[in-house]
């Protein structure tokens, strides 16, 4: 698992199954990029692990992303060995 964090942005490879915790500290209000071609990527905030495709989690479809407003919370997001981004916007 690797735990990052930044103040505008993070961009990763996922390793396997494991999840990833990314906290963006200059912005509340962050996108959640999955760069995949054909896998499925899930997070949520709430201070619990992401599984994949398990209740309270987040879906973002292969090369979608999905606006969050995680506020200042770390973001903990999983897919399968996924790129992905995690980068703070102004709401």
């Amino acid at each position: 698992m690797a735990t990052e964090s930044a103040e505008r942005s993070v961009h990763n490879t996922l390793s396997g199954t494991t999840a990833d915790a990314i906290t963006i500290t200059g912005f509340d209000t962050v996108d959640v990029i999955n760069r995949a071609a054909s896998t499925a990527l899930y997070f949520r905030s709430d201070g619990t692990t992401a599984v994949g495709a398990a209740n309270g989690c987040d879906y973002v479809a292969p090369g979608g992303f999905v606006r969050h407003n995680a506020d200042g919370r770390a973001i903990s997001i999983v897919g399968d060995g996924n790129d992905y981004s995690v980068i703070g916007v102004s709401a």
